[in-house]
């Protein structure tokens, strides 16, 4: 169960730098655009809506429903590939690929069964 409290904590954490950062985003995608098959819904979402409407709540329900959690988690190279380049060279966005960072090092070191 620790690695549950962890991880809301860690859900939490990348919710209020996102909002902070005034990059929560509010766009509500389509049914349809959610069913994408593509990894992080590459064809249908941008990155941080993939993370508002896919992953965040996803791993709410997983945590409340005391789903096994994945053991292994790799998300943060998205991240840095989706926050290069001249749209986000002068915002600090670090603080959003660390909490990240920490997600997938939570899931990835650790038995979630």
């Amino acid at each position: 169960m620790e690695t549950y409290h962890k991880l809301a904590d860690l859900l939490l954490e990348l919710e209020t730098v996102l909002r902070k950062m005034d990059l929560w985003e509010m766009e509500v995608p389509t049914k349809e655009d959610l069913l994408s098959q593509e990894p992080f819904c590459i064809d249908t979402l941008s990155f941080l809506q993939w993370l508002k409407f896919i992953l965040l709540p996803n791993f709410k329900m997983m945590i409340e429903q005391s789903v096994p959690l994945p053991t292994q988690c790799n998300i943060s190279p998205m991240a840095e590939e989706y926050f290069t380049g001249e749209t986000w060279k002068h915002r600090q966005v670090n603080s959003i690929i660390q909490s990240i960072k920490d997600i997938d090092e939570l899931l990835s070191s650790t038995d979630n069964v």
